[in-house]
Order: C-alpha cells, then sequence, then structure tokens
C-alpha cells in the first residue's frame, strides 16, 4: 500500500478568491469536474448543468464544469416521488452560517479521482448536484463516515473507499489550499502527509469533537503586526473555532474584527456583510505587509502545546467577481478582505486561513493536527510521510528519507569499493617496490650481491664468512658481473662459470658500480664457444629461498653469459650459479638444497673408487691447465725478467 498524493488540477478558479481545485473524472464516458476538498463532507457536491442554464458566458469553465448525469449510462438517480426529484444540500457543519442548496441526487458507479492518466478507481460514489450560484465551486467530502440517501442505503466515502481498498495504509488525510500570492498549489495526501508542505510531527495534535463539527481549536490570541508596533486583538479569548474548507472566510467576533479593520484600513459594508478595500489601502498593505498570528490551541485541554500559524497580507488578498458584492457583470471586480463578523456559534477559521496552515486528520486514532504551512513554489518536490494503522507496522520514512538512505548506502558501497581497490593496488605496489631495483656489485672476493631486484630480497648470497682482503688470492671465490643480470629465478640446475679473479688492487681503477665487468675475458671460454653447446641455458645467482615463491616472473636487465655445463672451476675452486632454461615456462620445480661444493683436489683413488666421473674431469682438467699457463704469465708479465734460479 502506497500512499496517495493527489494532483491539483493547475487552475486557480473561484468568484470569492483564487483557489487551487482537484479533478474528479465521473461517469460511463468521464466528464471531468474541478472541485474543491470539503473538510466537513463526505458526498461529492458538483455543479448542475442547470446551475449555468440561463447565466453568463463560460460559465461552466468559471464553474470548474458541471456534471451532464443523463450522459452517464451508469448514473443511477435517486428520487423520493415522482414530484420530489431534488434535495437540499446537507450543511450540517456549516448550518449557522445558513448555507443552501437544492438538486438531483444520485450514485454513480464510475468515478475516478485525479487528472487524466493519474487517476484511482473508487467505489461507487453519492454524487448530489445543485442549481445555485453558491458554493460557487463544488467539493468532494475528505470525511471518512458513509454517505447516504435514505437510511437503508449507504454508500462509502472516498476515504472509506480507499482505505477499504487497501489503496491507501491508513485512513488518515492531509490538506492544505494552496497560495496564489505564491504560486504554490493546493496539495492533498491521503495515507499520510507531504512534509514539504508541513511538519505535522512539530504541529498541535488535539482530539476528534463529538458531532458534525469534528475539528474544533481555541483561538487562544491574535496578534496584528504593524509597522510601528504589535496589535493584541480585541475580543474575549480562548473561544472556540471550527476548521473548514468549504468556508471561504474568516469568522470572528465584531469586536475583534474591528482590530483588523483597523490596522488594515478596512470598510464594513452592511448590505453585501463584507468589509471593503480600497487600492490606495491595498498598496499601503503590499509595502507594508502587516501579518496575522493566530495562536491555536486544543478544545479539549486549555495546558496543552499551542501552535502560531501566521498569514501575511497575501493571505487576505482578494477580489470578488460575479454574482457577489452586487456585481452585474464578469468584468467588474470587488476588492474585499476575506473576513465575516460572527456570534460565538460563528467562529470558522475557513480557506482562508487553511492558505497557511497544514491539517491533517487521523480517523483511525480519531485525532487531527495543525502546523504551519510551507510555501515551497509549484515546482517544488514532495516528501511524502506514510501513515500506517494502528498495530501494523511502525510508521514509514519519508520519500525524501528513503531517498536519502539509498544514496548514503550507494555511498558507503562505492567507498568500500574504492577502499578494496586501493589497498589492492596498495599491497601490489609494496611488492613491486619491495622487490624491485638493480643488482651491484658490493664484493670482489667474497661473491656478495648487494641490491635488489625484481623478485629477489636484498641479501648476500653464497658467501663463505666474512669479507677479508688479506685472505690469501686463491682462497677468493669469483664474483659474477652484477650488472647483466639474468632473467627468471627458478633454479632448474646448478652451473658454474669459469674465469680467474683479480685482487681489488688489480681492477685498474674499475668502480665496483661501473657497468663493466672486473672479470676479464683471458683465461675463460669463448661466448660463442658456450653458446654452441648450450644455447637456451642461462644463469645467475638466487637466493634459494626465493626461488619457489616467484616462480612463473620474469626480471628485466641483460642475460649472463650462457653456460652448458653444471659446473665450472676457477682458481679458487667451484662456485654455484642457479640457472633456468628459456625452453620452460613458469617452472614450479621446488627448491633444490644447496649442497657443498668440492673444493679438495681429485686425485687418482677418487677416479679409482668411482667417486668423480673421469667424463666431467677431463674437460675441466684441460681448463685447469690453461688457467695456469696463463696466471703464470701474468705474474712473469708484472714481475720483470725473473733471474736466473728463480722461480
Amino acid at each position: 500500500m502506497s500512499v496517495l498524493n493527489l494532483n491539483p488540477s493547475y487552475e486557480w478558479q473561484g468568484n470569492d478568491g483564487n483557489w487551487s481545485t482537484f479533478t474528479l473524472r465521473l461517469g460511463t464516458i468521464p466528464q471531468p469536474v474541478h472541485v474543491l476538498p470539503s473538510t466537513s463532507g463526505s458526498t461529492i457536491l458538483v455543479v448542475d448543468p442547470q446551475g449555468c442554464e440561463s447565466a453568463f458566458t463560460k460559465c461552466d469553465d468559471l464553474r470548474g464544469s458541471t456534471f451532464n448525469q443523463n450522459a452517464s449510462s451508469t448514473f443511477h438517480r435517486i428520487i423520493q416521488s415522482e414530484q420530489q426529484t431534488a434535495f437540499n444540500v446537507s450543511f450540517d457543519s456549516e448550518k449557522s452560517l445558513e448555507y443552501t442548496a437544492l438538486g438531483p441526487v444520485g450514485v454513480e458507479d464510475k468515478v475516478l479521482l485525479g487528472n487524466e492518466g493519474a487517476s484511482r478507481p473508487l467505489d461507487p460514489q453519492v454524487i448530489h448536484s445543485y442549481y445555485d450560484y453558491f458554493p460557487f465551486l463544488g467539493f468532494f467530502g475528505l470525511e471518512q463516515q458513509n454517505s447516504s440517501v435514505f437510511a437503508n442505503e449507504t454508500y462509502r466515502s472516498i476515504l472509506g473507499s480507499l482505505s477499504n481498498s487497501s489503496n491507501i495504509p491508513s485512513a488518515y488525510w492531509a490538506y492544505t489550499a494552496g497560495s496564489h500570492w505564491t504560486e504554490t498549489w493546493a496539495s492533498l495526501t491521503f495515507g499520510g502527509y507531504d512534509k514539504a508542505r508541513g511538519d505535522i510531527s512539530k504541529g498541535l495534535e488535539t482530539d476528534f469533537s463529538e458531532g458534525t463539527q469534528t475539528f474544533q481549536v481555541s483561538i487562544k490570541g491574535i496578534t496584528l503586526q504593524r509597522p510601528s508596533k504589535n496589535v493584541t486583538a480585541a475580543g474575549s479569548f480562548p473561544v472556540t473555532s471550527f476548521l473548514d474548507s468549504v468556508v471561504p472566510e474568516i469568522w470572528l467576533a465584531e469586536d475583534t474584527c474591528d482590530t483588523f479593520a483597523d490596522v488594515y484600513g478596512l470598510e464594513w459594508n452592511e448590505e453585501h456583510e463584507m468589509y471593503f478595500m480600497n487600492e490606495s489601502q491595498h498598496v499601503a498593505n503590499l509595502y507594508t505587509d502587516p501579518k496575522v498570528t493566530f495562536t491555536i490551541m486544543s478544545n479539549s485541554d486549555a495546558a496543552a502545546k499551542t501552535v502560531d500559524i501566521v498569514l501575511p497580507y497575501g493571505a487576505f488578498d482578494t477580489v470578488a467577481s460575479y454574482p457577489l458584492a452586487g456585481i452585474q457583470n464578469l468584468t467588474d471586480r470587488q476588492r474585499y478582505f476575506p473576513l465575516k463578523r460572527g456570534s460565538p456559534k460563528q467562529q470558522y477559521l475557513g480557506r482562508t486561513f487553511l492558505q497557511s496552515a497544514y491539517m491533517a486528520a487521523d480517523y483511525d486514532r480519531q485525532k487531527f493536527y495543525l502546523t504551519q504551512a510551507s510555501y515551497p513554489g509549484s515546482q517544488a518536490s514532495s516528501n511524502i510521510v506514510k501513515i500506517n494503522r494502528p498495530g501494523s507496522s511502525s510508521q514509514g520514512l519519508s520519500t525524501g528519507a528513503i531517498a536519502g538512505i539509498a544514496v548514503g548506502a550507494a555511498a558507503i558501497v562505492a567507498l568500500a569499493g574504492a577502499a578494496i581497490f586501493w589497498f589492492r593496488r596498495k599491497k601490489k605496489q609494496n611488492k613491486r617496490t619491495h622487490y624491485s631495483g638493480s643488482f651491484r656489485a658490493s664484493s670482489i672476493g667474497g661473491t656478495t650481491m648487494d641490491g635488489t631486484h625484481e623478485g629477489m630480497l636484498s641479501q648476500e648470497y653464497f658467501k663463505p664468512g666474512g669479507h677479508n682482503s688479506e685472505l690469501p688470492e686463491d682462497q677468493f671465490k669469483q664474483e659474477l658481473d652484477a650488472i647483466t643480470t639474468a632473467r627468471g629465478f627458478v633454479r632448474h640446475h646448478r652451473a658454474e662459470l669459469s674465469g680467474s679473479v683479480r685482487r681489488t688492487s688489480q681492477q685498474s681503477g674499475l668502480s665496483r658500480d661501473s657497468a663493466v665487468s672486473p672479470m676479464g675475458d683471458r683465461g675463460r671460454r669463448p661466448v660463442s664457444h658456450l653458446m654452441q653447446q648450450s644455447p637456451a641455458s642461462f644463469g645467475q645467482p638466487s637466493p634459494p629461498h626465493l626461488s619457489h615463491r616467484n616462480s612463473g616472473q620474469s626480471s628485466p636487465g641483460a642475460p649472463s653469459p650462457p653456460m652448458t655445463e653444471s659446473q665450472y672451476w676457477g682458481l679458487s675452486g667451484p662456485f654455484e650459479l642457479s640457472a633456468i632454461s628459456r625452453e620452460h615456462a613458469s617452472p614450479v620445480l621446488p627448491d633444490p638444497a644447496i649442497e657443498p661444493i668440492r673444493s679438495e683436489p681429485i686425485t687418482i683413488s677418487d677416479l679409482d673408487s668411482g667417486t668423480v666421473d673421469s667424463a666431467v674431469v677431463a674437460p675441466l682438467s684441460v681448463q685447469r691447465a690453461e688457467d695456469t699457463a696463463y696466471n703464470e704469465q701474468l705474474r712473469a708479465n708484472m714481475r720483470g725478467p725473473v733471474p736466473d734460479g728463480r722461480s
């Protein structure tokens, strides 16, 4: 069940002011009529075609259109007898004002509430047409009680039809008459209220009254604002008054009306029983804008909360037209003030008051509410608050609150997604930062790589003890060129690279961070020779504990010299390299354990016992001989001619 926020007709109509009307569509072929809400009735009152039969031109449009009963096959006319075909309109709540009207009565099966395209079908409704000029515009009742013509036949009211068919969540309505001076249309809501038009929760709450005048309040006082000072209205307060939208004016005691006349410059016309105003006084009032504040309290509890309803001068800025105030033609207008002198039983806060007041009625709880109306303008959006029946789920959220929650939820989801994205991206950046970098040579004798590379931590690899430049030359391990790196980090097998090592002092001024390797080319096999043996194998030092974790990644950099043998021999003995074959994509083999490297010379007994394969010794022995010859020649060149008897 949803709240029904009824759209207005978007017309300002009436001969006693500019009133915002609503649309009903009646009959088999829907006939649209523009009518006003009645807070005191439960039937539909419309102008009969005879009400415009011999009247002025455009009568039908000016009076909100008429309803032709004979044109509807679904209209059932009710008559008391052949001689009695018309009935008096029931103005029970306005009886003290002696309102009267006469016309035929019937039941219409096809009644649509609202404009075309946004109508709600209703149960069959009692429709009373009338011939009179008053009321100038028709009405549709907001009261819940059933309508009846005869005691044995009853029909649901509009509110009863909507609530009984579960079209709305409760028997509840809220109404404000709108304000022509701010171009704000009237608002009528069933099953809830529009918070954009007034905050009912902050207004006056009071109980229904017994009898036909349901909405009784007490006027505690009235204050009028003048340019120089505020004026308290004369009269005996508090006074009981009736909220009634059928009545166009405000009815107050005569002495109270005199205070209004003094502040606004009004003149009482006895013939027409109306307050008139000349144009110069009207202009002065527009300039000073004297406001009136009604302090309202509950009629049943004098100690109850009060609410102030403030009416600006615009609420009283009205003109009368034909046939009011003795006007004889359609073009004439008479500026008047919608205030009437009344007896103690004729105290009404009518439609003029409801321009600035927002009232709501809850028939399930037998309470009504009153608060200051807002003027958001004709283009303002609604903020509907749903009211449920007692005992049902808790009062619903307003549409604005629901929209705010939806937007907030969407924002939370978006922020959560952004946070997840940021943390994941940050994590990836941290990994890249942790493993990115470039190798640099930091130790010659100890084969230390101080630096990082993608996929490798900054730590020492294969360093046999602390670095000591005083160690004998033949105990220095060979160091690889750390500037040119190999791709890949998972080792498939070990490999050793041959070469000779110079002392640090023999590097001929080469920087440790130089792009030129401190390793000489002499004493090593040519790269072409190695490529011929195994062009697919490349090696580089790799930390054992990273080879498995970073499997499948590749590292930027130039490739190291290709390897063919699993071990190579240097002057100080063998050294290990990890190697990866390009023929394998993202290998995930487990890390092989680091095996001790044999540094003792190979003896005949080793060959005899089968400890060392003779196929491995043969090429290594040749390489050993070549390295020894080269180093002997190097020493001879550095020392000069060797004296006889010395080696």
